[in-house]
């Protein structure tokens, strides 16, 4: 696949991270952090959402994911939304329930964390998109950094979401 070059891009990755929810997702889905692809036409930002019980003191429990969309890197627009009934985003089935553990961290802690990934996920977003190589340490700390904020019981559910960003990261 032919990529632009990574001037073309426009937005960052806090950006794209923080870029409004599709029309669609309901309110109270679990909608994961959005990811880096170039697996659909262009370079954009995949999520997903899932079904989820919350209750005020207990662990978040989630369904599968019912839905995907890309927001395009450069357009800021919806590249795709899909429900995974119509268009799988994974050629594998994910059917599992899964309950989500309690942080046991505080809200600052979090939201710093966040603010680590977006400084080191826009170093390399560019080499990403171009499909060039980027500093091996950096490559390590984004996935680190992502292993603090994406719980274990999901990671997979994210692997299967962007394997294009965690083969390149792990390369």
């Amino acid at each position: 696949m032919t990529v632009p070059p990574p001037t073309t891009i426009v937005i960052s990755y806090r950006q794209g991270r923080k870029a409004d929810t599709p029309a669609g997702v309901p309110i109270e889905h679990f909608k994961s952090i959005p990811l880096p692809t170039t697996r659909w036409s262009t370079p954009g930002f995949v999520s997903f959402a899932a079904p989820c019980t919350r209750r005020p003191g207990q662990p978040l429990q989630l369904a599968p994911p019912d839905r995907w969309w890309v927001m395009g890197a450069r357009s800021r627009s919806l590249v795709a939304y899909n429900l995974v009934s119509a268009v799988p985003f994974t050629g594998e089935t994910i059917d599992e329930r899964v309950t989500l553990p309690v942080p046991d961290r505080s809200m600052q802690a979090i939201l710093e964390d966040f603010a680590v990934l977006d400084e080191l996920v826009d170093q390399i977003l560019p080499a990403f998109f171009a499909d060039q190589n980027a500093d091996a340490t950096i490559r390590q700390d984004v996935l680190h950094s992502l292993g603090a904020l994406i719980p274990d019981e999901v990671i997979g559910w994210y692997r299967l979401l962007a394997p294009d960003f965690f083969h390149w990261l792990e390369a």
